[in-house]
């Protein structure tokens, strides 16, 4: 165990250190989502690759057709099919 003057101040570097770690993971898993949205996006045709390396919008956007499946509401079941 630790003595001296570094003792006292334990319990307030050990919350740092726990803040530090949970902004770490914060951070981590805000990134790891944008990725995975940047990829639908890029799949989708709203993004793709520019030649400086960055992601930014297309020279053409995906036709209306594909917008339109996309904000199709949900059609309702017919009586009997489950």
């Amino acid at each position: 165990m630790e003595k001296g003057v570094g003792s006292p101040l334990s319990p307030w570097q050990q919350r740092r250190e726990a803040s530090a770690l949970r902004d770490t993971c914060r951070a981590e898993m805000l990134m790891k989502a944008q990725t995975k949205r940047d990829g639908e996006d890029v799949g989708a045709g709203w993004k793709q690759w520019l030649s400086s390396g960055e992601l930014g919008a297309p020279a053409t956007l995906p036709s209306m057709e594909c917008v339109a499946t996309l904000t199709e509401q949900p059609v309702a079941l017919e009586a009997g099919w489950g």
